[in-house]
């Protein structure tokens, strides 16, 4: 039976994160879906416009699309988009959910650790200044990981948007019974790894899989696994056997 897939993109990001992916699934004969998700694609105004029900109403609507195809629809999601794969899971049965570097949290008191402590004004802070700028992004970086999004400035009303969407996922984690795929790095400076184990533990899925991808290049974002030079191949395979339920 042919296999359809929803590939769900990352916050300020674009389908062409997940186009590794999707080339290896449609090598295999599958069917891919792969939205731009409201607020995207177009200016980082729109994407402050725009909240993570937003989202999520999108990825649904694809979800229901392919279901009147098939039955059986499984889920990848990369960073924002692996939180929504879950939410996905948490109200929906998809045949299985993949996410790829997905957070269900940016920070934690116990134990004390963050990628950017930053975060924590978010909620305060983005009626001072809705726009963070960015730091010009390195071009050998972008090279060896690439990505796609909005470089200049960081929205904040949508991050705070993210933050809340993150935390109800996480709470709900138990919801999720579909399979699950967690990829994700230790070397990760976006997303802290104990995500991984958190999606892993939090989920009352009877198929749990957690691959770690260790990156040794640190020029490029250890973030971006689906399009980094040393795993995007790596993700690709593992992705498609999970889906196409072979042994890892």
């Amino acid at each position: 039976m042919k296999k359809n897939v929803l590939l769900i993109h990352g916050f300020g990001g674009s389908p062409k994160d997940l186009g590794w992916v999707a080339e290896g699934l449609q090598d295999r004969g599958a069917e891919v879906a792969a939205p731009l998700l409201p607020g995207h694609g177009t200016s980082v105004k729109d994407l402050q416009k725009t909240t993570f029900k937003d989202w999520y109403m999108e990825v649904e609507k694809q979800y229901r699309r392919l279901k009147r195809i098939n039955k059986a629809v499984h889920v990848v999601g990369f960073s924002m988009g692996g939180t929504l794969a879950l939410r996905l899971a948490q109200l929906h049965d998809p045949a299985s959910v993949t996410a790829i570097a997905a957070p269900v949290y940016l920070h934690s008191f116990f134990p004390f650790e963050a990628t950017d402590w930053g975060v924590l004004l978010v909620p305060g802070l983005r009626f001072l200044h809705p726009y963070h700028r960015m730091r010009e992004p390195d071009p050998v970086s972008r090279k060896t990981a690439p990505s796609t999004g909005y470089y200049d400035y960081q929205p904040l009303h949508a991050i705070n948007s993210f933050l809340r969407g993150m935390k109800m996922v996480r709470r709900n984690l138990a919801a999720v019974k579909s399979p699950v795929l967690v990829l994700q790095s230790p070397e990760d400076k976006t997303v802290l790894f104990r995500n991984a184990w958190a999606i892993v533990s939090g989920v009352s899925s009877d198929r749990r899989c957690l691959e770690i991808m260790r990156i040794k290049n640190l020029n490029g974002s250890p973030h971006m696994l689906p399009t980094h030079m040393e795993t995007r191949e790596r993700v690709q395979r593992i992705v498609a056997r999970f889906i196409y339920d072979e042994n890892l």
